[in-house]
């Protein structure tokens, strides 16, 4: 059996903490969108569209945007490196909402959610990283 990467067991770490429901596939992530040495501090399943499962993952090196779907399986639509980030905010909306990745320069990255408690514990944390603050355990 093979040793599991940084990525892999952070990600796995983070994915029991999260206390939205469990989606599908995404024990693969890891090994499809992240670098192995890569941290992975926290997890947001976004709201789902269609028959795609997507997923923001807060990492020690960006913020990356994957969406799954039967074709192409796990797949990056966007990110945002550590350093180019520069806040987040959460859009609420009637029925679900959008969380903002804000860039120090650029356009910001965008996802639809759906559970707004835990979208507001990611905005606190990529706040908190923003800003210099130390990473979580």
């Amino acid at each position: 059996c093979m040793a599991w990467t940084r990525a892999q067991k952070t990600f796995v770490a983070a994915i029991a903490r999260n206390p939205q429901r469990s989606g599908k596939h995404e024990i693969v992530v890891p090994e499809m969108v992240l670098d192995p040495g890569e941290t992975v501090y926290e997890v947001l399943r976004c709201a789902r569209k269609g028959d795609s499962w997507p997923l923001l993952i807060v990492t020690d090196r960006r913020i990356v945007y994957t969406v799954y779907n039967m074709v192409t399986r796990w797949k990056v639509r966007g990110e945002v490196p550590a350093t180019e980030v520069a806040g987040a905010e959460l859009e609420r909306r009637l029925l679900s909402g959008r969380l903002h990745v804000r860039r120090r320069s650029g356009e910001a990255l965008t996802v639809k959610v759906a559970d707004p408690a835990w979208s507001e514990h990611i905005v606190e944390l990529i706040d908190h990283l923003a800003a210099g603050g130390a990473p979580p355990l």
